[in-house]
């Protein structure tokens, strides 16, 4: 995950602090700036970074498994290569 969108939605938490801060002299006449507005936006901002944050450690996860599944692969393919070649059978065998 990139650290902006962290710092993003930290800094719009900053901002949605400072509106419930002023109290009734924050008055935006626009319902979108109103701060149970934000606080919602606010909030789902955050559920949107924990929901990537799991995504991205399953993916990693996975990502793993599949290296540690295969990783002896090589030196088996390797042998059967060298196994083969060595045999001196030919092609349409």
């Amino acid at each position: 995950m990139k650290k902006s969108n962290v710092n993003q939605v930290a800094a719009f938490g900053k901002l949605v602090g400072i509106c419930n801060d002023l109290g009734a002299s924050y008055n935006p006449s626009k319902a979108a700036l109103k701060t149970t507005t934000l606080a919602t936006l606010l909030e789902q901002a955050q559920q949107s970074l924990e929901a990537a944050n799991v995504a991205r450690i399953n993916y990693m996860l996975a990502i793993n498994s599949r290296q540690e599944r295969y990783a002896g692969i090589y030196p088996l393919v390797a042998r059967v290569v060298r196994a083969l070649s060595a045999s001196d059978t030919s092609d349409s065998n």
